[in-house]
């Protein structure tokens, strides 16, 4: 029972709007409103929208649907135009219906509801529509069409546009038109929430309930209208209120007519007969201070002046700006029966408003020259440094400021009054102070100053006022001259300060500016409020940038979390940082807190002073320094190795030698096997005594012109030997190389040194080995180029090998050119020192770039010298030199420190048969030689002895006989002796340990 009621309620509800909304517009035009057209409209328009649903549910074929449909379209379609038109009128924007501006607006509508009339015979409106039954009733499903949605995008944008005006209009009105905003507020609301909750389908009901609620906001706009006034411009009782007020009051427009005023404006004005439409300055022709202070240019503000020049009485005079039009209203009010000084005390405050400084100082001289009314009011200030000279800082004279002026106080009304006390002179002042000129010329009849003293009782100025004509109400004068000179000396003695204060902040700025530091204020959230220049180049951003970001959010550091420059605390410490462009600083970061005068925290103030010079400087000396220590231990090492090849030489030499005496006498293949593998274990180690010599730089070289493609061609062999079958090998050989000065041997000793650590290095089977050359421009001060001897920059010719293989870890690269350090289980470690010490004796240079994990290049330089020649000791060998013409059996010195070496000597000379004669030292040697003067077929001389050397007795016996043949030898190589050999054919060297055929062939290399 209750369900088949539903149709009934419902058709009821939406039907009943038609009848009222008929009604209630009658009743709206009738009373000529002015907000009435577009409230009809949106009454009408909710009333037939609901009226015509009610038919669609009524009927049940689709020819009266349709029809219904196309009733119910006049409010779908004109409504919103409705809204529109509210909203504009509300703002106060009027224009005819018939004109071309109202017409358009409802262009749209006009097409939709064409189209909804003639919907069957296209498909604009409604793709297609589908009848089913909802609660009892038959409506459409409907599927939109393009026109639909067109209708759609209008409406939504005339009830935008109408609801934004509205909004607008009620947040601009005042406050006692609370019903009306209330009424408005739900007119607005009520159709958005039913319409926005059927179209989202937010309530599960069916039936479309918009149209009622958009006839109830348009019931909510006629009570606004009928009871609370909406649209009405103004209340029923302001003509009668303006009328009888005492005030009087007229209104100008923009262009300065008075378009009304009241009955007691004309009264004040009498007789000038003052009219509608008479111009501002014909109103105000006798009364020229008002008409100027009307066309300041902040007249469109409220504001207000005490104006004494209406028969003797004082008026307010007062002007603000009308909200509802471009019109302003001026009020006179006759305050005479009040307290006349409080009054003008009010007028001249409100005069000054909220000025400070200078500007207070000039507002106050214009305020009181207009409120008493006087011709000059001035503000001057008093340095202590000249007592007796005024400096205006303000002066108002004839309605007008003037420039300020410097004047002495001698002679002055002005004197009395910074040694006394306010001074009152209603007349006759230029007589009373004849030697003050400035009063007679300007012809001064009364004045009125007061002192302004200091917080602590010193004069600093004074406030004055004069008057060409007597003065008219000396006590409200001297009121407020005293009143106003008391608020004067505060805010001079401010002025004071605050100039200290600037010329203290500029001081304090330019230090700032000026500093090379980096300076930095931010607020207590760390956000940054000032920076420096310097301070500005480390966060890596312009100094305006800076301004507002997070200094944490700038700078990224190594020991110090962003927020604890938040912490209020004061600290300094060295720390690392990097700014976004990613550029490092190290800085002293101090951190202080700035304080409110209440002791507060405020701010906080740091300081970046840039040690990143300083730290890299201190790096840099670091690192020289470790390289020299380092130096100074391969030298060590160097010397340390040097003597201990030397030593084994000499210790070598004679277990080599009686291998070579021992052979001819024992017989037996067992025995001359024995002596083979003791003379071959005397090889090895005569060779790693070598590598040692080379290491130090002591090692036996033959420089000579030398291509490096040409010595590393016939190397090939030799290097794919070296390297394994595994590991590719290539060959990038520059065509024009210079050639070098250098020992072949040597450079093969090199390449073989780092191939064999380049083969070590891989892992991986498919490893490869690049062996180039080519030349390039060493500066000294690379710090990516080791020199190995003294750095020269310059052109040098180089050997780079490079591999794929595991790499080199830091800490390796700082300790590969010591000796005896190796990685490999089984090594000497000699083998990148003796690199160095080759590469030393050349006066080359090395590169290693190499990261673990990565690829590894060891570049060698050799330089490209003009002036470096060869000896012709070099460019010989012991077996090219020529000697005496036949081989003479004799006697032969023998001079050597080590007994077993003059052993073996002594045994080698016998077998060859000579005679040895033997001395333990170089003095000895030369005491036999002096002895035995012609007697000796020949020396053999050890170069290094305690006392005197090798080379000292070589010269003394070249002195003594120049022709016997002298045989140098020494643990050390022959570069020692190569100057010696260059002068003389007859001096031979021969590098120990040497066997019986080798010692054989140099005597008879110089004995024949």
């Amino acid at each position: 029972m209750l369900q088949s009621l539903v149709p009934v309620f419902v058709l009821s509800i939406l039907v009943i709007p038609l009848p009222i909304a008929v009604y209630l517009t009658a009743i709206l035009l009738r009373r000529d409103v002015r907000i009435g057209t577009p409230i009809a409209m949106i009454v009408i328009a909710g009333a037939t929208w609901s009226a015509g649903y009610a038919m669609e549910l009524l009927f049940d074929t689709p020819e009266q649907i349709r029809w219904a449909t196309a009733f119910q379209y006049i409010g779908l379609a004109y409504g919103p135009v409705g809204w529109f038109l509210l909203g504009v009128r509300l703002r106060r924007y009027v224009f005819p219906l018939l004109s071309w501006r109202g017409l358009a607006i409802f262009v749209v509508p006009t097409i939709t509801y064409l189209c909804v009339l003639t919907s069957e015979h296209h498909t604009l409106n409604y793709r297609s529509k589908e009848l089913v039954e909802v609660w009892g009733f038959l409506v459409y499903q409907n599927e939109y069409g393009p026109l639909f949605w067109l209708h759609i995008a209008y409406s939504y944008s005339m009830n935008i546009i109408g609801v934004f005006l509205i909004t607008v209009s009620i947040m601009e009105s005042q406050n006692f038109y609370l019903s009306q905003r209330i009424a408005l507020l739900v007119s607005l609301i009520l159709p958005w929430i039913a319409n926005i909750m059927h179209i989202f389908k937010l309530d599960g009901i069916p039936i479309d309930y918009s149209p009622l609620t958009l006839f109830v906001s348009g019931i909510a706009l006629y009570i606004a209208v009928m009871k609370f006034k909406l649209g009405e411009l103004m209340p029923v009782a302001r003509s009668k209120l303006i009328a009888e007020m005492g005030d009087a009051l007229m209104v100008f427009d923009s262009e300065d007519r008075m378009i009304d005023l009241n009955e007691a404006a004309t009264k004040l004005f009498h007789p000038n007969k003052l009219s509608v439409g008479m111009a501002a300055a014909e109103v105000f022709a006798d009364h020229p201070r008002l008409m100027r202070y009307l066309d300041e240019p902040d007249s469109s503000q409220a504001s207000s002046l005490v104006y004494t020049g209406f028969h003797d009485r004082i008026y307010r005079f007062t002007q603000e700006a009308l909200e509802a039009s471009a019109s302003r209203m001026v009020t006179l009010r006759d305050v005479s029966s009040e307290s006349r000084t409080l009054d003008a005390l009010q007028v001249v405050l409100a005069g000054v408003g909220q000025d400070t400084g200078e500007a207070f100082c000039r507002s106050v001289s214009r305020a009181l020259a207009m409120s008493l009314p006087v011709r000059t009011c001035l503000v001057g200030s008093i340095s202590p440094d000249e007592p007796d000279i005024v400096k205006t800082l303000a002066f108002w004279d004839r309605d007008d400021y003037v420039d300020n002026v410097n004047y002495s106080l001698h002679g002055a009304p002005c004197e009395n009054v910074v040694n006394a006390s306010t001074c009152c002179y209603p007349n006759n002042v230029k007589n009373l102070f004849p030697e003050d000129v400035a009063l007679m010329n300007k012809g001064i009849e009364a004045y009125v100053g007061t002192p302004l003293f200091s917080h602590d009782g010193h004069p600093i100025g004074l406030l004055a006022i004069m008057d060409d004509k007597p003065l008219g109400n000396e006590e409200l004068a001297t009121s407020l001259v005293e009143i106003f000179g008391q608020r004067t000396a505060v805010e001079l003695e401010r002025s004071i300060y605050e100039e200290r204060i600037a010329s203290s902040e500029a001081n304090y700025r330019q230090i700032v500016e000026t500093t090379k530091d980096g300076v930095c204020v931010a607020d207590l959230d760390g956000n940054i409020r000032f920076v420096n220049d310097p301070m500005a180049a480390m966060l890596g951003v312009e100094r305006s940038q800076a301004a507002g970001q997070a200094l944490g959010s700038l700078l990224s550091f190594d020991l110090l979390d962003a927020e604890e420059l938040k912490v209020a605390g004061e600290e300094t410490r060295e720390l690392w940082f990097s700014n976004q462009s990613g550029t490092r600083f190290c800085v002293s970061l101090s951190k202080t807190v700035i304080q409110t005068p209440e002791g507060k925290p405020h701010e906080l103030l740091f300081v970046f002073v840039d040690l990143t010079e300083i730290k890299m400087v201190a790096s840099i000396n670091e690192e020289i320094e470790r390289q020299m220590q380092q130096t100074q231990k391969v030298e060590s090492l160097g010397v340390l190795a040097g003597g201990v090849a030397h030593d084994f030489n000499n210790l070598l030499t004679p277990i080599l030698g009686y291998v070579d005496l021992a052979k001819p006498h024992l017989r037996g293949q067992e025995a001359e096997e024995y002596l083979d593998k003791i003379e071959e274990a005397g090889e090895k180690l005569a060779d790693l005594c070598s590598q040692m010599l080379t290491y130090s730089g002591k090692g036996q070289f033959l420089k000579e012109p030398l291509d490096l493609n040409v010595q590393l061609s016939g190397f090939r062999e030799l290097a794919r030997a070296t390297v394994p079958r595994t590991t590719a090998l290539y060959f990038h050989l520059d065509g024009h190389l210079p050639p070098v000065l250098a020992d072949g041997t040597q450079i093969n000793q090199v390449v073989l040194n780092l191939l064999i650590n380049a083969s070590e290095a891989m892992t991986d089977s498919r490893g490869a080995v690049q062996i180039t050359t080519g030349t390039e421009l060493l500066v000294a001060d690379d710090p990516a180029i080791r020199f190995c001897d003294q750095a020269r920059s310059g052109e040098y010719v180089y050997v780079d090998v490079e591999d794929n293989g595991v790499g080199i870890s830091p800490e390796n690269l700082q300790k590969m050119f010591e000796p005896f350090f190796t990685t490999k289980f089984e090594g000497r470690g000699l083998g990148m020192a003796v690199v160095y010490g080759i590469l030393k004796a050349h006066q080359g240079a090395i590169r290693i770039v190499s990261e673990q994990g990565k690829e590894t290049s060891i570049r060698v330089y050799f330089p490209i010298e003009e002036e470096i020649t060869i000896s012709a000791a070099e460019k010989e060998t012991t077996e090219q030199v020529q000697g005496s013409a036949a081989l003479n059996r004799g006697k032969v010195l023998v001079v050597d420190d080590e007994d077993y070496v003059r052993g073996i000597l002594r045994g080698m000379l016998e077998h060859m048969g000579f005679e040895a004669i033997e001395a333990e030292d170089g003095d000895k040697g030369l005491a036999a030689f002096s002895a035995g003067s012609g007697q000796f077929t020949a020396c053999v001389v050890d170069l290094t002895m305690p006392g005197m050397a090798g080379m000292e007795l070589l010269d003394h016996i070249r002195k003594l006989d120049d022709k016997v043949p002298v045989l140098l030898v020494s643990g050390y190589s022959r570069h020692e002796v190569c100057q010696q050999e260059a002068k003389s054919t007859n001096v031979s060297f021969l590098q120990k340990p040497f066997t019986m055929d080798q010692f054989k062939k140099a005597m008879e290399a110089k004995l024949g």
